[in-house]
Order: C-alpha cells, then structure tokens, then sequence
C-alpha cells in the first residue's frame, strides 16, 4: 500500500511539473511577441547579419568585406562564380589560417545564410542586406 500511495504521489507531482513547464513556456512565447525579439528570416547558426554591425564580432566580418566589395563592385547583376572562387583562391594562400577547413561551397554558403549575397550556378550578386554592411564597414561604389 505505501508504493501505490508513493506511486500515485510522484505521478501527481511529475503531471504538475509538465502543467508548470507549459505555463512557463507559454509566458516565455508571449515575453518575446511583446518586446519584438522575433526575427523574420532563416535562422543562422552561428552569426547573423545584425553581428555584422557590432565592434566585438567587426574581426570575423574583416575577410569577407573585399569579397563582398568585389561582388558589390559589378552591380545587380552580379559576379561571375569563377571570378569569386578565384578571388577565394587568392585569399586562402594569403590568409590560410582564416580559411583553413572551410571550402569555397561552404564559405558561399555562409554568405548566403547570413543574407549577405544570393548565389546561382553561374553568378552571384549581393543583397540589400550585404550592400547595407558595406555600407556600415567601408565606403563602396556599386555599378548599376
């Protein structure tokens, strides 16, 4: 009788545990709607476009800005992708530290999930989002 009675005591407590957690995530959901921590967009693994404007992340940004002028510099309709993995090349021999472990695929990758330039199979143009980081970074002039 005392392990029926122990039984049902830690069944109460574990459904009230589960009822608490559900309350607390519901509060939690509706914290961040009201303060607007929502952001549109795919989400991002390990930087977003908003570390792009802070001073502790501007290191990280530093070797992708001359891509990113480089694309910038031929206007809206864009880079050739031979032109860009050149470009890549060049810069893993410069700066094989930055680059070691990370191909150019993955590399394009995450200048496309930071929103930062769109990619085809023959070209790749940068965004509004890249063209306001240049901005913010350095002075460019962009081709119409």
């Amino acid at each position: 009788m005392p392990v029926l009675i122990l039984a049902l005591i830690s069944l109460v407590v574990f459904l009230g545990t589960l009822v608490l957690m559900g309350i607390a995530n519901a509060a939690e959901e509706r914290q961040i709607k009201r303060i607007g921590l929502l952001v549109p967009g795919a989400p991002f693994r390990v930087l977003s476009i908003c570390d792009a404007f802070e001073t502790e992340y501007a290191i990280l940004w530093e070797t992708q800005v001359p891509a990113l002028r480089l694309v910038a510099s031929e206007g809206m309709k864009g880079l050739a992708i031979q032109k860009l993995q050149t470009f890549y090349d060049r810069s893993c021999h410069v700066y094989p530290e930055l680059y070691d472990g990370s191909s150019f695929q993955q590399w394009l990758e995450f200048l496309e999930q930071a929103e930062l330039v769109t990619a085809t199979e023959s070209r790749v143009a940068i965004t509004k989002e890249g063209l306001e980081f240049l901005k913010y970074r350095v002075r460019v002039e962009v081709a119409a």
